[in-house]
């Protein structure tokens, strides 16, 4: 059904010159690679995702998940990677009107983040405990080889309420780094209504409508939300965390869901 993408590269050595006391002296530094992948639907250009080539099918199908052309796994009949063009055609099938939006490069209707329409909520009130969102944010931000090698990349992953880590997943961008826990999830039936979502990025509203959409009700962040997604999660019942740190975190909302 999907297609075998074998990763590519995730950093390389680059020479550099670095400057102290003074002197300038020759060193190699790792870098995270970008490359630039077209995402095709039905064999017709979607988006070009700026991203590390990693984990093709699960950012694909998170994105598809999080932007509404698709809700459940059976909509994806296949995934072919053509790697000499950086192409990801994603066979989908969904109602023709879905398609002539994509075709003509228009925006299927759906919700938006000025609100009025309708979005999937997360079912349910689910609990964590405030003894475990430190221990498992220590874990979680000291878990990528890649983040050390580079400090080029942003994490995401999936824990469940008792701090048990699912998922894992290193990106370029933070987008896509979610991206990939949404779809991983979608691709192999996790039932997402009572998980916790770790992110080490900022939480903008583009970020907070993904697990809205995905209905995940506990989001947990190194960084901060910013006032419109602190609205939304309010307005939606997400549980938001953030400024984890080692020894302290900030609820910004849900705090009746930190049990002592």
């Amino acid at each position: 059904m999907y297609a075998n993408d074998a990763p590519l590269p995730p950093f390389r050595g680059f020479r550099a010159w670095e400057y102290s006391d003074g002197v300038f002296s020759e060193v190699e530094v790792n870098l995270s690679m970008e490359h630039s992948l077209t995402l095709s639907l039905n064999g017709t250009p979607y988006i070009t995702i700026a991203c590390s080539g990693s984990d093709m099918r699960e950012m694909a199908a998170g994105h598809l998940l999080t932007e509404g052309i698709i809700s459940n796994p059976g909509d994806i009949l296949s995934m072919t990677f053509d790697g000499d063009s950086m192409t990801l055609n994603v066979e989908i099938g969904r109602n023709d009107g879905m398609l002539e939006c994509i075709r003509n490069n228009r925006r299927f209707p759906r919700e938006s983040s000025s609100g009025g329409e309708v979005v999937r909520q997360p079912s349910g009130r689910t609990s964590i405990a405030a003894r475990t969102v430190l221990p498992m944010m220590n874990e979680f931000l000291q878990h990528s080889p890649l983040h050390h090698l580079t400090h080029g990349v942003h994490s995401a992953a999936l824990f469940t309420a008792e701090g048990k880590r699912l998922s894992f997943f290193d990106e370029i961008g933070r987008h896509n780094a979610i991206d990939k826990v949404l779809g991983h999830a979608l691709l192999n039936g996790i039932d997402l209504s009572d998980k916790v979502a770790a992110t080490t990025g900022r939480v903008a509203s583009e970020i907070i409508i993904k697990f809205i959409r995905a209905s995940v009700p506990i989001v947990v962040s190194r960084a901060v939300p910013t006032s419109l997604s602190l609205e939304l999660a309010i307005r939606h019942g997400i549980v938001l965390v953030g400024r984890a740190r080692e020894s302290s975190f900030t609820v910004f909302n849900g705090k009746w869901a930190l049990t002592p």
